[in-house]
C-alpha cells in the first residue's frame, strides 16, 4: 500500500518497497497514516526497553510502558523536557 509518515511536524509520502530509519533516541512522535486504498503494510523493529514512554498527540494521550499505562496528557505532570530527560538517563 502507500500512505503518509507524520514525523513531528513533517509529513513524508511513502510506498511499498520504502526504508525508513530513525536515529537512536529521536524523541519526535511518529505515525503512519494509510491514505491509499490499499492495506498498508509494514515492518518495524527496534529495541524494546521497559522505561519507553510514547506520546499519542493526536489522542491527547501518553503510553509508559513501565507501568503498563495510558494516561491522558494533563494526568502527567511532568513537562516535555523532563520526559526527554528521564528518557535519555534510561538509556
Amino acid at each position: 500500500g502507500e500512505g503518509t509518515l507524520r514525523h513531528g511536524e513533517r509529513e513524508v509520502a511513502v510506498k511499498a518497497g520504502d526504508f525508513i530509519l530513525y536515529p537512536a533516541g529521536d524523541p519526535a512522535p511518529h505515525t503512519f497514516i494509510n491514505s491509499g486504498v490499499a492495506p498498508m503494510e509494514y515492518l518495524a523493529t527496534g529495541e524494546r526497553v521497559a522505561y519507553e514512554v510514547c506520546e499519542y498527540p493526536e489522542d491527547g494521550t501518553v503510553y509508559i510502558e513501565a507501568l503498563d499505562k495510558t494516561l491522558r496528557n494533563e494526568d502527567v505532570t511532568t513537562d516535555r523536557a523532563e520526559k526527554e530527560a528521564w528518557f535519555k538517563a534510561g538509556r
